[in-house]
């Protein structure tokens, strides 16, 4: 080794003892702290997917379920609106026949205080000859093809109070058609009702006239039983009420 001059800067020299594991021993460490941090970083990754996950779940559960509510809520809110329909329903049909049936109560009330002012009117009358009369005549369609409804009054008038008894023939006078335009001679289709009239008497049915028949007037005549000879005789219009 030369010899070092005075004054002169000199490089120290540091020993350094050999130790080749010491970096394989460092990168061991290393390696395993990595392994470490990284199955640390695992399983709080699956820990808080695993809550995630269960948090999911339990959502999807509570979903589910609001709408299965939701559902049996729509269903029944469904059924209900129908119940209240076919009450609606029902409460239109109760009131349609309810109005039919106070119709026709008002019809019938009418008809009564009518033949209630009828046997006032014949009871104040003051006759010494017995006689009979026509008080009122109705004439109505049905529902029945040449089907009629027919309603008579008669009122037994001068009487004082005895009881007239006979037959009343009703004819309905009118031709039968022959083709379209053509009608034979007149003809007459009727029947005989029996009468028994105190003060008022109402004759009422159904008269059903052939297919063809074109009816013009009703003939009404009265024959008294022995010993009254009593007879009445009239024509009453054919004009049937409602439909054409």
């Amino acid at each position: 080794m030369p010899r070092a001059v005075k004054g002169s800067r000199q490089h120290r020299m540091t020993v350094v003892p050999h130790r080749p594991w010491q970096r394989a021993a460092f990168f061991l460490i290393a390696l395993l702290m990595l392994i470490v941090l990284l199955v640390f970083a695992y399983n709080t990754g699956y820990e808080r997917g695993a809550d995630n996950l269960t948090e999911l779940d339990l959502a999807y559960t509570q979903g589910l379920s609001d709408v299965q509510r939701a559902a049996r809520q729509v269903a029944e809110l469904r059924a209900a609106l129908s119940v209240a329909e076919r009450n609606r329903q029902m409460d239109e049909q109760a009131n349609v026949q309810a109005q039919a049936s106070i119709a026709e109560l008002r019809s019938q009330i009418a008809l009564l205080e009518r033949d209630v002012a009828l046997y006032r009117q014949v009871m104040a009358l003051d006759s010494e000859t017995s006689a009979l009369k026509v008080q009122s005549w109705q004439l109505s369609r049905t529902e029945l093809p040449n089907t009629f409804r027919y309603r008579l009054t008669l009122s037994h008038t001068g009487a004082g109070g005895n009881t007239l008894t006979g037959r009343m023939h009703i004819a309905v006078v009118g031709a039968m058609a022959s083709g379209q335009s053509d009608l034979h001679d007149q003809q007459a289709i009727g029947f005989t009702e029996p009468v028994e009239v105190r003060y008022l008497q109402v004759l009422e049915g159904d008269l059903l006239l052939p297919s063809g028949f074109s009816a013009e007037h009703v003939k009404l005549d009265f024959s008294a039983d022995i010993p009254s000879t009593l007879q009445f005789s009239d024509n009453m219009p054919w004009q049937p009420e409602g439909g054409n």
